[in-house]
């Protein structure tokens, strides 16, 4: 059996399907079918799966144009796991967030896998490729999957391959960028071997599951944790009056033994401000204690409080109240280019202003709309226009995309504060956050 999926990953001749077609999910599901494999598209969400249908996209960094461009081997995107019969590889991309308690969450990927489970045969191979943190695949997929009288390494084979999607590099995309594999057995890796080189994928073999996820948490605690020493840093340098970029510039120019991080409104997205909390959660469960982990959980969750005493500070000064102005934020998504508003700082910077009787405004190509239900805020992306500048109290920089006309904020603005560090602080009307 093993030989013989090898045989069919090689020659291109597997159907692979891919269960969760999100921010990560559907570029692998086009790469798939780029590469020339038959791909099947599950997802439970009914609207994405009829906006894909039509080749609409739901993203608004992946356009249209490119998805009617590469679905010519996507044999159909559907919610009916029924389809899970026809595939020779299922991986799976679905979200794992957090609970309303700050613990991990994993019923989205669980619910799938018993969906793939109760429609499975013999034969088929499963890469997980949702974050999780370790233990997940070996000690609770795999039990669900051995349950269902399936021999783990023979009649099915589970693979693990955390995600290393950028959404919005124009440089990094899944063929380049190297691919962790693992899997419960050795042939479990050597399937998961074959499927993503089968892909064009520069693979890294790992010996067990647990390495793969240990390294998928410290990928993202290592730059949460980095960006909550830059953001520390730039409280300190404000102290002296030293621009925290230009500091950076300078450290920047030694070779070794130095990374570049850069200071911002807080972390967003699905791994950032998720994945340290993985790892704080997890050692206490283990009765350890993750110190620096939890700083650094804490410096970022508390950078929109940052800016938004920025924002009241210069309002008072210049205005000699905060309730009533108006604040224009640009930009909302949690990384420029992008749409993605997960666990995006920007939220909890809206309903700081609100609580403060700001008439808060937004433009953002990317996010037409917004909703921030628990201060009763319900808004519209603004035309980022001379009007718009003009009208506002203070513009806020917040997520730098590159459509924005930088000059035509930087001269039109009353008060501009530059949370991302595009503008000269030497600008009169500029006051960096």
């Amino acid at each position: 059996m093993v030989i013989r999926l090898i045989s069919r990953f090689s020659s291109r001749v597997a159907t692979i399907g891919v269960v969760g077609i999100g921010y990560v999910g559907l570029p692998l599901l086009l790469h798939i079918s780029r590469s020339g494999y038959r791909v099947i598209g599950l997802d439970t969400n009914e609207e994405r799966v009829t906006l894909l249908k039509a080749h609409a996209s739901p993203f608004s960094h992946i356009s249209s144009d490119e998805i009617s461009e590469s679905f010519y081997n996507v044999l159909g995107v559907s919610s009916d796991y029924s389809l899970v019969k026809e595939c020779d590889a299922l991986i799976v991309c679905t979200p794992t967030p957090l609970d309303e308690a700050g613990s991990p969450d994993l019923s989205y990927l669980l619910n799938a896998i018993d969906m793939i489970i109760s429609n499975m045969r013999s034969g088929q191979l499963i890469s997980v490729e949702s974050t999780v943190f370790p233990g997940v695949v070996n000690e609770i997929i795999r039990p669900k999957i051995e349950a269902s009288g399936f021999r783990l390494g023979q009649e099915a084979f589970l693979v693990y391959s955390p995600e290393r999607v950028d959404p919005g590099n124009r440089y990094y995309k899944i063929e380049n960028t190297n691919k962790i594999v693992s899997g419960v057995t050795e042939s479990c890796l050597e399937l998961g071997g074959a499927l993503y080189e089968g892909l064009g994928i520069p693979i890294v073999p790992v010996r067990s599951t647990y390495v793969a996820e240990y390294a998928k948490i410290l990928e993202n605690v290592y730059r949460a944790v980095n960006i909550a020493l830059v953001n520390e840093f730039k409280t300190v340098a404000q102290v002296h009056g030293v621009d925290i970029y230009e500091v950076i510039a300078a450290a920047s120019t030694k070779p070794f033994g130095f990374s570049a991080h850069y200071p911002g409104p807080g972390v967003g997205g699905h791994c950032l401000p998720v994945d340290p909390v993985y790892l704080a959660w997890m050692a206490r469960k283990a009765g350890a204690v993750a110190k620096l982990t939890e700083v650094a959980i804490s410096i970022n969750s508390n950078m929109p409080k940052y800016i938004v005493e920025k924002v009241v500070s210069v309002l008072s000064n210049a205005r000699g109240r905060v309730y009533g102005s108006k604040v224009l934020l640009l930009g909302v998504s949690y990384k420029k280019n992008v749409g993605d508003i997960r666990e995006c700082p920007s939220f909890e910077i809206i309903r700081l202003l609100a609580r403060q009787g700001c008439a808060i405004f937004y433009s953002d190509e990317f996010v037409p709309n917004l909703t921030v239900g628990d201060v009763g805020l319900v808004l519209s992306s603004s035309s980022l226009d001379v009007e718009i500048l003009k009208r506002v109290d203070v513009a806020v920089l917040i997520t730098d995309h590159d459509y924005f006309d930088y000059d035509l904020i930087l001269n039109n603005s009353l008060i501009l504060i530059d949370a991302r560090g595009r503008y000269e602080s030497s600008r009169p009307n500029v006051i960096r956050a």
